[in-house]
């Protein structure tokens, strides 16, 4: 056993294009409530990143339970989207546990937000005979929604 362990998650995070688009899409389809949004120190930035050009805007949004973090680089390093495929390397994804699948599919897709594929059904593990799909922001953040 080590000395040093995790005691907690703080939050997790994703990179975006659109701060403000990305706020909208969470508060009105999920719920979700902004906590702050803001710019960061550059130099902190900078040194935390390895970028020297580093300029960031920072959104916290509180979750069911958990805390996100959305970022936008703006400046010199706008964000740019990355065509991540789920088989991808990095990958990665925010699944939620929703009361109405197609509900919540015809709310993400009033705001561009895209299926991946269909609605399949999970077969084993601790979410058997959850209904789930994927789908996707114009970010390239994907989000699993399961009910």
């Amino acid at each position: 056993m080590h000395d040093v362990e995790a005691i907690s998650l703080n939050h997790f995070s994703f990179t975006v294009e659109d701060l403000d688009r990305t706020i909208s899409f969470f508060e009105n389809v999920f719920n979700f409530e902004t906590l702050s949004k803001g710019p960061r120190d550059k130099a902190m930035i900078r040194a935390v990143t390895g970028l020297s050009d580093a300029d960031i805007i920072v959104a916290f949004m509180k979750g069911p339970g958990f805390i996100i973090e959305f970022i936008e680089y703006v400046g010199k390093l706008r964000s740019q989207r990355m065509h991540t495929r789920p088989c991808d390397a990095s990958f990665a994804h925010l699944a939620l546990n929703v009361p109405d699948l197609e509900e919540v599919q015809h709310r993400a897709e009033q705001y561009g937000a895209l299926p991946l594929g269909t609605v399949g059904t999970v077969d084993t593990g601790p979410n058997k005979g959850k209904r789930l799909m994927y789908i996707q922001t114009w970010d390239g953040v994907t989000v699993e929604i399961m009910g």
